[in-house]
C-alpha cells in the first residue's frame, strides 16, 4: 500500500472530528432534551436527574446527549436559563417608570419568586451557574434581573451606593426564601404534611420559650403566625418592608 493519500487505491484514515461530522445528526432536539430534564426536576428533584435517567425517559442511548450537551452541569444550566430568561426577558423589555419603581420591582421580584416555588431545585442549580458566566448561561439571566432591580432604584432617586445595598437586601430575601421553598418541596416530596409541620414547629417554639430562662416575647407572639401563614404572603410581606425604607429614603432626599 502507498505512503501518498494521494495516490489512487490509497486509504485515508479520518480524524475522529472528520468521523463525528460525518455521521447523521441525531433526530433528538436539545428543547425536547430540556423539557424532559425538567419534568423530571419538577416532580423528582435535583438528585433524580442523571444522564442515564433522562436518556431512559428520551428513549435512547446515554451518547445521543453529548450531541447537545457537555455534561449534567451544563444540561441543569441550560434547564434553569430556558425557565428564567423568558421571564425576566418580559419584564426587562417594559420602559422604566421612575414614578412605578416600587410597582415593577416587586412584579420583577414576585415573578422570580414564583419560578422558584414551581422550580423548587432552581435555587441549587443557578448556584451552580453562578460559578461561571456563559452567553446561554441561566447566570447572566440572574444578572439581568439584579441591573432591572437597581436601574429601577436608581430611577426613584438612589445613589448607586444606597442602590447596591437595597439591591443586595432585595436579592437576599429572594435567594433566602428560595432555599425555603426548596426544602419545603423536598419535605413534601419524602412524604411530610406541611401543616403538621408548621403545627409541630409552632408548638416547639412555644415550648422553647417556656422553657427558657430569658423572656422570648417574639416567639410566643409568632408561633400562632408561623402555624397558619402562607409562603408567597411572607415573601411579599418582607419585600414591601424592604421597600417602604427604601420609599423613606428617597423622600428624604
Amino acid at each position: 500500500m502507498t505512503d501518498n493519500p494521494a495516490a489512487p487505491g490509497a486509504r485515508r484514515t479520518r480524524r475522529p472530528s472528520e468521523r463525528r461530522a460525518r455521521r447523521s445528526a441525531p433526530t433528538l432536539s436539545l428543547e425536547a432534551i430540556i423539557a424532559a430534564a425538567i419534568e423530571i426536576l419538577d416532580k423528582e428533584g435535583l438528585d433524580a436527574l442523571t444522564l442515564r435517567r433522562l436518556s431512559s425517559v428520551l428513549g435512547v442511548g446515554v451518547a445521543s446527549l453529548y450531541w447537545h450537551i457537555d455534561d449534567k452541569d451544563d444540561l441543569l444550566d441550560q434547564c434553569a436559563a430556558s425557565i428564567l430568561r423568558p421571564v425576566i426577558a418580559r419584564y426587562r423589555e417594559r420602559a422604566i417608570d421612575p414614578d412605578r419603581w416600587r410597582a415593577q420591582i416587586t412584579d420583577l421580584s414576585t415573578a422570580q419568586y414564583d419560578l422558584v416555588r414551581d422550580h423548587p431545585w432552581l435555587p441549587l442549580a443557578t448556584s451552580e451557574a453562578a460559578n461561571q458566566i456563559t452567553p446561554s448561561g441561566a447566570h447572566l439571566a440572574i444578572i439581568a434581573a439584579w441591573d432591572r432591580t437597581g436601574a429601577l432604584l436608581l430611577a426613584a432617586g438612589l445613589s448607586p451606593l444606597e442602590a447596591f445595598h437595597a439591591t443586595t437586601a432585595i436579592s437576599n430575601h429572594l435567594i433566602g426564601m428560595g432555599a425555603s421553598a426548596s426544602r419545603a418541596a423536598a419535605a413534601q416530596r419524602a412524604g411530610a404534611d406541611r401543616a403538621e409541620v408548621l403545627r409541630q414547629t409552632s408548638e416547639q417554639m412555644l415550648a422553647l420559650a417556656a422553657r427558657s430562662n430569658e423572656t422570648m416575647p417574639y416567639l410566643i407572639a409568632t408561633a400562632p403566625v408561623l402555624a397558619d401563614h402562607d409562603e408567597r404572603e411572607q415573601f411579599l410581606g418582607a419585600l414591601n418592608l424592604i421597600l417602604d425604607g427604601v420609599e423613606q429614603r428617597v423622600r428624604h432626599d
